[in-house]
């Protein structure tokens, strides 16, 4: 019969789970999914906070109550626009290609969102950074 808790099917093995390369390598995956997850919160507070500064915005000419909630909100629209073709990338290129194509358009998106000279390419570059 088949195993049929964790512990059973591992029962047999005379190693840990250390030994198994695909074990290892989805954790190293997960870890960039965390990553990920953790960059979203941090870029948030991050976001609040350069509006609290009086340099960040004399520097985007004073922006407004709608230009600031749509500079916070413009990542996750970038999530969400992206979604339905995540799926279909992961189907035809797989996860992993998927995954570092994304890493490296968010890469791409940060390096640019760097050099903002105003609000609008600010803008653009976050709405970038996380399609």
């Amino acid at each position: 019969t088949l195993p049929t808790t964790m512990d059973q099917a591992l029962e047999s093995r005379k190693t840990g789970w250390f030994a198994d390369r695909g074990i290892i390598t989805i954790n190293l995956l997960l870890v960039l999914c965390q990553i990920s997850s953790y960059a979203t919160g941090y870029d948030g507070s991050m976001m609040n906070g350069l509006q609290s500064l009086d340099e960040w915005n004399k520097f985007f000419n004073q922006p407004g109550a709608s230009t600031l909630a749509l500079l916070n909100a413009i990542q996750n629209v970038g999530q969400l626009v992206s979604l339905p073709f995540c799926a279909f990338a992961c189907d035809y290129f797989g996860r992993k290609k998927t995954l570092v194509f994304g890493a490296c358009i968010i890469l791409l998106g940060t390096g640019l969102q760097g050099g903002a000279q105003n609000s609008e390419f600010r803008l653009f570059r976050r709405l970038r950074s996380d399609t």
